[in-house]
């Protein structure tokens, strides 16, 4: 994708989103939904919309992940807005360069480890979870962090800019505004092969976390889809997840972001039943214009009067 400078006063970006626990983690109940979301949204001054999405890892030996993923989502849309005010006042030669860019993902991973020490501080782990972990409690007990490990995805957008960024599995796709959808960061091929993930406890994450920038432009993306795994593994194929973007754009235009955002859960739920049986997330950042805005209040308030 190749973005130039664009700006628009008529547009207005909003994220629909929702998360749903996995249709396996209800056949155990002490299993919590280990996926999490956040979402920032400001119209006054200068707009910026921000959305994250994250999910904890299932295996016994990262339990408190739970913990975890929110934490993540918390700490992205807290380092995203400290990058814009930052940006905000970047000129173009150093903007692709500009030092907070370059340390993000370590900025990043040092809030989320001190908010996860911060709570494993507050509440040290209940020796009964000792003989879940066998050969690893030493590694846990090392590092507490491993407890509360997840991935993280995560977009913000401004009337200049996009930023991206990721760390583990899960899926940010770009849908056009002729509804051609390409996926921002490839799937990573160790993380296919494997069966497993990067992750923001990881000693190497720093090696795995991916950044990029766009100015916006005038084949901007009019919508952005992130989700965890649990949604891409859901669909037998690429081609019929990727196809998600575009069908999703086409909702979002005829029915409106208020029915979408009342339907989402469902269409999740629906998902994660007949498919991999995971926590499933979803963000969907979609640029209204002006007349569309107009079209589906009145499309609202007519709803609510009936």
């Amino acid at each position: 994708m190749n973005f130039g400078r664009f700006k628009s006063s008529s547009e207005k970006w909003i994220v629909v989103s929702d998360s749903v626990i996995g249709a396996s983690h209800l056949r155990h109940q002490n299993i919590p939904n280990q996926d999490a979301f956040k979402n920032y949204s400001n119209s006054l001054g200068r707009p910026v919309t921000i959305a994250a999405v994250a999910d904890g890892h299932g295996s016994s030996l990262h339990f408190r992940s739970d913990k975890g993923s929110p934490y993540a989502c918390e700490t992205l849309v807290s380092k995203f807005k400290q990058v814009v005010r930052v940006l905000d006042h970047a000129d173009d030669s150093s903007f692709y360069s500009s030092a907070v860019l370059e340390q993000l993902p370590r900025s990043i991973q040092e809030s989320w480890r001190e908010n996860v020490l911060e709570h494993y501080n507050e509440h040290p782990f209940n020796p009964d979870i000792y003989r879940l972990l066998q050969g690893s409690l030493v590694e846990v007990l090392h590092n507490p962090v491993i407890a509360y490990g997840s991935t993280l995805l995560g977009a913000v957008v401004t009337q200049t800019y996009f930023i991206f960024v990721q760390i583990g599995d899960g899926n940010i796709l770009a849908v056009s505004r002729n509804g051609t959808v390409k996926q921002v960061f490839q799937e990573d091929e160790d993380i296919i092969v494997a069966n497993s993930t990067h992750s923001l406890c990881s000693d190497d994450m720093l090696d795995y976390f991916k950044v990029s920038i766009f100015k916006r432009g005038s084949n901007d993306p009019v919508l952005i889809s992130l989700s965890t795994d649990g949604y891409r593994n859901s669909f037998k194929t690429i081609e019929g997840f990727m196809k998600t973007g575009s069908d999703y754009l086409k909702l979002l235009r005829e029915e409106g972001p208020e029915v979408v955002q009342s339907e989402l859960a469902g269409f999740l739920r629906k998902a994660s039943d007949e498919g991999c049986g995971d926590d499933t997330t979803l963000a969907l950042m979609y640029c209204m214009s002006g007349k569309e805005k107009n079209s589906h209040s009145s499309l609202l308030n007519k709803m609510k009067r009936t």
